[in-house]
């Protein structure tokens, strides 16, 4: 296998001295949570607050005939801040000969890996981000659902109380489901199958760009969440529009034609803009592996 450096004059067998016009690319999966979550894009980086309102604390009462009323009894207004923290790619700098010579549309195909590069980055922070100068991860921001005997597997009675724990008004949520890497989903499918419907606890979609289904909901795979292993969040379930990801702008491509020219070079760079939040905590639940 050859490779090159795109700077050097090394052609990495793709400026042909005779070969088919193509080329194989490397692939590896990530951004799951973008397929299920709620997306906010905004024009600008403002801060964006979203409001919270709750009033699960209070109960009416049953008052005798011209009962007195107590004092105001408000709900809780709270908020989430979206901001916008800034991802780059770094450059890709290339030679003005390998510009000129290559086979292919350069520009084009650095463009691409540039913006699956902050893809990349962006998606491990959506998955375990602390909130700390970055997104807040749905593992971080999504409240405590059920702790798992073991450190490095999960039971079926496990999963079913996790389903379980999440509370029944938002049961009925059309963006109801399961987000898990796929070591997780793996030692899921191998768990024994269900007694009374004889079927295993995993279903495949059946047809084309239907999801999974894993004790009847649909599952998301996010490659950048944890592995079972001891203390780690492996498994998210609950209403996945409740993880929020807000987008300040598109992301930004630019190709810097004067910065590399006295070594006749180009460089390319991509930027953007992003931040994640949970916006109501009780609608994602975690399981959360022992400790030991």
């Amino acid at each position: 296998t050859k490779t090159r450096d795109l700077n050097t004059a090394d052609d990495g067998g793709l400026i042909p001295e005779g070969f088919l016009n193509e080329f194989s690319r490397a692939l590896i999966a990530w951004g799951g949570l973008r397929q299920v979550c709620r997306i906010i894009t905004t024009p600008t980086g403002n801060p964006n607050a979203e409001p919270i309102w709750d009033d699960t604390g209070n109960v009416g009462r049953l008052i005798l005939e011209a009962g007195a009323l107590k004092a105001s009894v408000d709900p809780t207004l709270s908020q989430i801040v979206l901001n916008a923290y800034k991802y780059t790619s770094d450059p890709v700098i290339c030679s003005e000969e390998w510009l000129i010579d290559s086979a292919f549309n350069t520009a084009a195909e650095i463009a691409f890996d540039l913006g699956v590069r902050i893809g990349r980055a962006q998606s491990t922070d959506f998955a375990v981000g602390d909130g700390g100068n970055k997104p807040e991860g749905i593992t971080v921001g999504a409240s405590s659902g059920v702790d798992a005997a073991g450190t490095t597997a999960v039971t079926a009675e496990e999963l079913i109380s996790l389903q379980e724990s999440l509370d029944p008004a938002w049961r009925g949520m059309p963006s109801i489901g399961w987000a898990m890497n796929t070591s997780t989903l793996t030692a899921i499918r191998q768990l024994a199958k269900d007694r009374s419907a004889g079927c295993f606890l995993w279903q495949p979609g059946l047809q084309a760009g239907t999801p999974d289904r894993l004790l009847g909901q649909p599952l998301v795979l996010v490659q950048e969440m944890p592995n079972m292993e001891a203390s780690a969040v492996p498994i998210v379930y609950g209403v996945m529009s409740e993880f929020l990801i807000r987008d300040a702008g598109m992301m930004r491509f630019y190709r810097l034609n004067e910065l590399y020219r006295a070594n006749d070079q180009t460089g390319f760079v991509s930027f953007m803009r992003s931040d994640s939040h949970v916006r109501q905590a009780e609608a994602l639940k975690t399981m959360t592996m022992a400790a030991t």
